[in-house]
């Protein structure tokens, strides 16, 4: 997907969630997941430049970073996040690892994953805003 797209719906959430995903069918399966979850308001984008222009203008909930964006890393998308204090986890065809070892900490999803994988995912986060029923 280029540039970013927005979904709204009734949520429990006070923030949005940001999805970094070059896919677009991997992209659109996450955004009707989260909203099934509970999580109303989803950016999604698909290049470096657009997530950290994104990150200007909103407070993210939490995030959800590919590792390999057409060939382009998201770590530096990770590091503004880190910056931010926003949690994210990594979403990868290539398994936990895949982001170094500076990242060892932060969770990965590999792909193709299930609804109650990216559960398991979001839970890991612990976050204060989380819709009924995905607290660890």
């Amino acid at each position: 997907m280029s540039g970013s797209a927005h979904k709204a719906s009734g949520s429990t959430t006070t923030r949005p969630v940001l999805i970094v995903e070059d896919e677009t069918l991997v992209a659109m399966l996450l955004e009707d997941m989260l909203e099934d979850l509970g999580f109303g308001a989803v950016s999604v984008v698909a290049h470096v430049d657009d997530a950290l222009r994104c990150m200007q203008n909103q407070n993210y909930s939490f995030a959800i970073l590919d590792v390999d964006l057409g060939g382009q890393s998201s770590l530096p998308v990770a590091d503004a996040l880190r910056e931010r204090g926003v949690p994210f986890f990594f979403s990868t065809g290539y398994g936990a690892g895949a982001a170094g070892d500076d990242y060892a900490d932060i969770p990965t999803l590999r792909k193709p994953f299930r609804m109650v994988e990216l559960q398991s995912a979001i839970a890991q986060l612990s976050l204060p805003d989380m819709p009924p029923g995905l607290s660890s």
